[in-house]
């Protein structure tokens, strides 16, 4: 009996296809090496390089098969083991089930490349809304500084929309690049939970300070804390979706990698989401800041510029520097690795050398 496997093409499961077809779509170029495969018997989606045989000679390999279910929209592997616990049930643990089981594994990942997009697209109306601002700035004021200001942060913001980009695309091909491993769902179930609580928390703090203040400014940060929260969240509840994977048998050094890296994934993933949330807010405080302005007395218009010019500039500028901040964290995340890859080395190394000296003393 033929054993059968499936693929993702744009976002779409496909399949089931023999190992000679798919053999065939890899050589084809419609599979690549980062297109994500699937076979029952395999604890999660895999990137097609990582299937031994399929871009060299051979056949793809791996443990038998049998269709997923026809109704689900990817198919999904029997549930990774729950880490022991001695509390025995928890309430929890089934609102934490039902939330995986109705996110689809490929949902986050959608909704980041959107939420890029948009956040790329709200710096260009952020540097062409702060040139304006200058302008109507300086017609409140008389002076000539404010819209000199305004253009120059205009045009770092386009830089900055540039630099984004290309970093964004950088952090979602790390993402993809390898596929990290947890020996059970401890981590993102904790880290599901107190993510939830902790926005809810806060966003009905933030609330409470734009009622009892009557500012809209809290009020946004709320929205945006919810937003950035909630999709955490998502994330976290599906780890396939972040490329890690579960085995039970993984060691305790491979535990601690697999949870800085999954930290490390989640982070990077949010970015886009954090992005588009924070230049969102940033402007909303540019556009606030020039309304102020042209409301307030002429003698007070001076005292406002001089204190809130900077911290609107800065704000803005600091949202759309997000996904910089990103890949520094992920180039961080590699320097790390190689350093403790250093270390753990050293006694191999050291093994090596006392055996060729004591090779060269027996010579």
């Amino acid at each position: 009996m033929s054993q059968e496997w499936y693929y993702e093409d744009n976002g779409n499961r496909e399949g089931p296809v023999t190992p000679t077809a798919l053999k065939q779509l890899a050589d084809a170029g419609k599979i690549r090496p980062d297109t994500r495969v699937w076979r029952q018997g395999m604890a999660q989606w895999a990137p097609a390089k990582a299937i031994k045989g399929l871009f060299t000679d051979g056949l793809p390999s791996s443990p038998p098969s049998s269709p997923p279910p026809a109704a689900a929209p990817l198919p999904r592997p029997d549930p990774p083991p729950r880490a022991p616990a001695t509390h025995g049930w928890h309430p929890l643990d089934v609102v934490i089930d039902t939330a995986r089981e109705q996110c689809p594994a490929n949902l986050a990942a959608t909704l980041s490349g959107f939420a890029g997009q948009a956040g790329i697209y709200l710096l260009y109306a952020a540097a062409v809304l702060a040139p304006v601002a200058g302008l109507l700035i300086s017609a409140r004021t008389g002076a000539f500084l404010p819209v000199m200001a305004a253009i120059a942060l205009g045009f770092s913001l386009i830089a900055l929309q540039y630099v984004g980009v290309r970093l964004l695309g950088a952090c979602d091909s790390a993402i993809q690049a390898n596929t990290s491993v947890l020996p059970s769902l401890a981590i993102p179930d904790c880290a599901f939970v107190l993510c939830v609580v902790g926005t809810l928390l806060g966003a009905i703090s933030l609330i409470g300070v734009a009622i009892s203040a009557g500012e809209l400014n809290p009020f946004f940060a709320a929205l945006a804390l919810l937003v950035v929260g909630g999709f955490t969240a998502l994330v976290v509840i599906e780890p396939a979706g972040i490329n890690v994977a579960v085995d039970a048998e993984c060691g305790a050094g491979q535990e601690a990698v697999g949870v800085l890296t999954f930290f490390v994934k989640v982070f990077l993933r949010c970015a886009p989401i954090a992005f588009a949330a924070a230049v969102a807010f940033a402007t909303w405080g540019v556009v606030s800041f020039v309304f102020d302005v042209l409301r307030a007395p002429s003698e007070q218009v001076p005292f406002m510029v001089i204190m809130r010019s900077p911290i609107t500039a800065t704000t803005l500028l600091a949202a759309a520097a997000v996904p910089v901040y990103a890949y520094v964290l992920l180039l961080f995340y590699y320097l790390t690795l190689d350093v403790l890859s250093a270390i753990v080395s050293i006694p191999r190394k050291l093994d090596a050398i006392a055996d060729g000296d004591r090779a060269e003393n027996r010579g």
